[in-house]
């Protein structure tokens, strides 16, 4: 009995130990197969996070890609005979959307195929799809007939070229239907979407498709078509609108009228958008601005001349921080829909145009007439206390006829009246004054935008006197012209102007520039005495010589550089090279370099050796500073990381110019000066009109011409970047 029973326990204890040994295999064969499972869902949960990130790159180049073949519509539609009034306006406003659009496409496929490269994941097949798509929509987009369409057409609407309107017409329907038949954003991700399916078809993740918009872009505000010419304030005050502008103010954390600096308020802009916008729209609705938004505290800047006369002192406003929010996204709504009524010669306070802008086409124009007629009078006009003296009655009918809706002005309105100041000298701040009668507050974000719509009817009508020429920034209005008569009439326009207007003139500021070797040195008048002839005026910080030489320029800003680096040298001790050089970057080439695209001394000219002289003499004191042995200039150069000053000035002016031939800076007439070649191997090269005149384009082009020469197709904005980066240096 003890054998049977031994034998048994024997034989359940094989058994067990069978089971044991089976049930480890299929465990060892269980984890195996799920470990290839997770290997095999790992990888393509890797393939399909590397295709979406390439996916939403290439979606909003498709969105680009639609948004510029409706921008071409409406071309079409504005260039049909039964086209609106205001048409050349509006052909302007979706020139300047298709340009921008241009720009961003070329941006957004260089970091897409920056993308593709390092993406090493990607989906053969999404990469493939995308590739197709792409080639076929950078044809399109950077085609030639695009690029003749941007930049003549202009030319052709503003001198009522009835047939080649008509043909561009024609041109701007066939490249919006071409971009159509493109595939939209909908269909290239589907496309996508079922390359997925076998890879997916074993259990793997899904596409998420839905965090992508599909939609085609809208703008943020639209302009109303209320027949009451008013605009709601849930159109204007939108808490997305809100937020993304408090996002956008200066992180700074000094003095304001408000406990809440702009540092607190930029970081707290999701906490603050709702409740900013339900005071924004009463205070719209209501028609009535907070008693405290009107109080500004006024900080004297010293101008030029005695610091004992308050003559001379700027009143600048630091305004409560939540009015200037919104005040921000007012002038974006009146900037966005009403530029079109801004008169093109106005170079101030807007966006794509700068001082450097404004001269390069007042000295090109300059040079332009002296080149056909040999004589050329221009007249400097000054507004006294311009800003403060602009009467609110005038402004508000001038907001009327400038197309702003009535709810805007009426809020613009109380937001002028009642306003009081406070003066603020050191930590000293006065009690409130007695209200304001007069002038936009300077330092606020409506009244620069103010000014240009108080002044805006002075330049249309002087642009209808025939041969006179047109050039402002803000307050500062240049008239020149090869005729006397024009030119006179010009200055009576303006006299007149002032007085109706109630801006008066500083007669005795008001100068006179005589240009060429034929000058006939006419006599011109205002306000009954003859204006005085001046040998040099400064234009928006530029002397100006007859001779349109710059010495006087190039000497005080080369003396004032040197006196700079030398108090820097005083001032500051260190061992470190790369210090010096970011405080020479910070403190002494802005005095240099203002402006200097506007003149260009020949390389062997004394002047272009004087203007070498700051940083060759900084280059040499920091390197003995930092006992570094003695070396050449350029040498000096190579070791710190610098460009000559000749090669930053050459540098300036070719990035200048391109930005003219892509829009992304603002030149009137820019087709007079100079043209696009034909050439389809040489895309980028360009033809100057006039290139005897010695002009800004007449120097730049060539070498414009000898470094885009190899260039394949046009470059877009990072590309042209990177490319004067490498070449400059071999010019």
């Amino acid at each position: 009995m003890s054998r049977l029973i031994a034998e048994h326990q024997k034989e359940t204890e094989a058994i067990r130990k069978e089971r044991e040994a089976m049930k480890s295999e299929l465990k060892e064969e269980k984890k195996s197969e799920l470990s290839t499972k997770l290997t095999k869902a790992s990888n393509r949960q890797i393939t399909l996070d590397a295709s979406n990130r390439v996916l939403k790159q290439f979606l909003n180049i498709t969105r680009t890609v639609q948004d510029a073949s409706e921008s071409l519509e409406f071309i079409e539609h504005y260039c049909s005979h039964e086209c609106p009034e205001n048409f050349e306006c509006a052909i302007a406003i979706y020139l300047d959307e298709l340009n921008e659009l241009k720009l961003k496409f070329k941006e957004r496929v260089f970091h897409f195929r920056q993308s593709a490269i390092n993406e090493q994941n990607v989906h053969q097949e999404v990469r493939d799809v995308c590739k197709s798509y792409l080639q076929k929509s950078e044809e399109l987009m950077m085609s030639e007939s695009l690029l003749e369409l941007c930049f003549h057409l202009p030319t052709a609407v503003e001198n009522k070229k009835i047939f080649e309107i008509e043909e561009f017409k024609k041109k701007a329907g066939k490249l919006s239907e071409d971009l159509l038949l493109y595939p939209s954003t909908q269909t290239c991700s589907s496309k996508i979407l079922k390359t997925f399916k076998t890879s997916q078809s074993s259990g793997g993740p899904n596409l998420p498709t839905s965090n992508y918009n599909l939609s085609p872009s809208s703008s943020l505000i639209a302009v109303s078509n209320n027949s009451s010419n008013n605009i709601s304030p849930s159109e204007l005050f939108l808490p997305g609108i809100i937020e993304n502008t408090l996002r956008k103010v200066p992180p700074r954390c000094g003095f304001t009228t408000h406990h809440a600096n702009f540092y607190i308020i930029r970081n707290c802009a999701t906490t603050l958008a709702i409740p900013l916008s339900i005071i924004y729209s009463d205070s719209f609705l209501k028609s009535h601005v907070p008693a405290s938004w009107k109080h500004a505290i006024i900080i004297p800047i010293p101008k030029k001349g005695s610091l004992t006369s308050p003559e001379n002192y700027r009143p600048i406003s630091l305004i409560d921080p939540f009015s200037r929010v919104c005040e921000r996204i007012l002038c974006n709504y009146i900037k966005i829909n009403l530029f079109r009524n801004i008169s093109r010669f106005q170079h101030g306070f807007l966006s794509k145009r700068s001082c450097s802008s404004s001269l390069v086409h007042s000295i090109s124009e300059y040079r332009l007439l002296l080149s056909s007629h040999k004589s050329l009078d221009v007249v400097y006009f000054d507004f006294r206390k311009a800003f403060d003296q602009v009467d609110h009655q005038f402004l508000i009918s001038k907001l009327d006829s400038f197309g702003i809706p009535s709810n805007i002005i009426s809020w613009l309105t109380d937001f002028l009246s009642d306003r009081t100041f406070s003066v603020k000298i050191d930590d000293f701040v006065g009690t409130p004054s007695a209200s304001i009668p007069s002038g936009v507050p300077q330092g606020s974000v409506s009244g620069p935008l103010l000014f240009l719509v108080f002044i805006n009817d002075l330049l249309l009508k002087l642009a209808d006197i025939s041969s006179l020429c047109i050039a402002a920034f803000a307050d500062d209005i240049k008239l020149y012209s090869h005729d006397p008569l024009a030119l006179q009439m010009g200055i009576d326009l303006v006299e007149s102007w002032a007085s109706d207007n109630s801006l008066p003139l500083a007669h005795s500021k008001t100068a006179l520039l005589r240009l060429g070797p034929r000058n006939s040195s006419h006599p011109y008048t205002i306000g009954g005495s003859l204006i005085d002839s001046v040998d040099s005026v400064r234009d928006l910080g530029l002397l100006i010589e007859p001779n349109l030489k710059f010495t006087r320029h190039i000497n005080r800003a080369v003396a004032l550089a040197l006196l700079r680096s030398k108090q820097l040298l005083k001032s500051f001790k260190s061992n470190s090279p790369q210090f010096y050089i970011f405080l020479f970057k910070s403190y002494v080439l802005p005095l240099v370099e203002y402006c200097s695209v506007v003149y260009s001394p020949p390389p062997s000219s004394k002047l272009a050796h004087k203007l070498e002289t700051p940083l060759r003499f900084f280059s040499r004191k920091i390197l003995q500073r930092c006992n570094t042995p003695y070396c050449s200039y350029s040498d000096r150069l190579s070791q710190l990381d610098l460009f000559s000053m000749r090669h930053r000035r050459l540098k300036a002016q070719l990035l200048l110019l391109y930005n003219f031939i892509i829009g992304a800076s603002y030149f009137p007439s820019l087709e007079t000066h100079v043209r696009l070649s034909s050439s389809s191997r040489r895309p980028m090269s360009l033809i100057c009109i006039n290139p005897n005149c010695s002009n800004f384009f007449s120097t730049v082009i060539p070498f414009w011409n000898a470094l885009t020469i190899n260039v394949p197709h046009f470059l877009c904005p990072s590309e042209f970047k990177s490319l004067l980066v490498n070449n400059i240096a071999r010019f």
